[in-house]
């Protein structure tokens, strides 16, 4: 399993020009990582939800990040913060990057960077008009040129249906997706049997305790709870009779198909708010219909985002 102090693949990393020799034909080159590679690894590690940033600033404008992670096992939080001023390329927003990163780096994450060689590479430069030379790229790739750079290996995939990490998350995502659209229990049951060997890779790929592979279990659980609760509610393909003079109004129709058009976790919270006093204007039956298909949108929007981020 990836850890947070874990170097990164080689491709993931870049380099800055720190200095420039004389002539403009070397730099001396120090590795940097990208603030999204930070949270992409956060992440993996901790889960889209076991970790949260935030920030403030100080008087002299430097801005602080505090990254705090949970505790899987505890459930508490931990804080670890760093900071840093505006840089001259990006101002405000390359401030919070670097304060990110270097909060990150308190959690172990890119640490090793700290401890690389910074050697003098062979570069390309050019005169600006005051006469100094500019680094404008790398003739030569500057791992070449590190003496004690980590060696990184690849994670191999686990037996199973997919090739690929990226077929493993696109086929989980597809698995989440269709387990949110099930409303039979034999059906429901059949499809996870039927995707065992893909579970089986996934548990494997990730780890069993992960947070990816618990956000699917909590998926497959509240799968099988909603079909058993709305055994005798219509289906969303077939919306209309509960009795056979009993119609849908029209508000019913339109909340459930807004629901459903919503593509992110906030974006249904945010319409749950707006759309809370209609509901309430709806009779039970209709009230209850609604809900259902409200939770199952969640349910999968949930473990979709959760794979997604793995």
């Amino acid at each position: 399993m990836t850890t947070l102090f874990d170097p990164f693949p080689r491709e993931a990393v870049s380099w800055r020009a720190q200095s420039l020799s004389k002539l403009g034909d070397k730099a001396m080159a120090l590795a940097y990582i990208d603030a999204r590679d930070v949270m992409n690894r956060l992440d993996d590690v901790c889960g889209p939800f076991g970790w949260q940033d935030s920030y403030t600033e100080t008087a002299s404008g430097r801005v602080i990040c505090t990254i705090q992670i949970k505790d899987p096992e505890w459930g508490q939080w931990t804080a670890k913060s760093d900071g840093a001023g505006s840089t001259d390329v990006e101002g405000d927003k390359g401030g919070i990057s670097d304060a990110f990163k270097r909060a990150a780096v308190k959690w172990g994450i890119g640490r090793y960077l700290y401890d690389l060689d910074a050697p003098w590479v062979p570069c390309e430069s050019y005169e600006a008009s005051n006469g100094k030379k500019v680094w404008k790229r790398w003739t030569s790739d500057p791992w070449g040129h590190v003496k004690n750079a980590p060696k990184v290996q690849k994670a191999e995939m686990p037996e199973g249906p997919c090739r690929t990490s990226t077929d493993l998350r696109d086929a989980m995502t597809a698995y989440c997706v269709h387990i949110g659209a099930l409303s039979n229990s034999d059906d429901l049951e059949a499809y996870i049997t039927e995707m065992t060997p893909l579970l089986a890779q996934h548990r494997a790929f990730h780890g069993r305790d992960s947070e990816h592979v618990k956000a699917i279990a909590v998926q497959n659980t509240n799968a099988r709870a909603r079909v058993a609760n709305r055994e005798g509610l219509p289906s969303d393909a077939d919306p209309v009779p509960l009795e056979a003079e009993h119609v849908w109004s029209e508000t019913t129709v339109r909340l459930v198909q807004q629901a459903q058009a919503c593509s992110s976790t906030n974006g249904l919270n945010a319409w749950k708010r707006e759309a809370k006093t209609m509901l309430d204007t709806l009779d039970a039956i209709e009230a209850a219909y609604v809900r259902g298909a409200v939770n199952d949108k969640a349910a999968a929007l949930k473990a979709v985002e959760v794979t997604a981020a793995g």
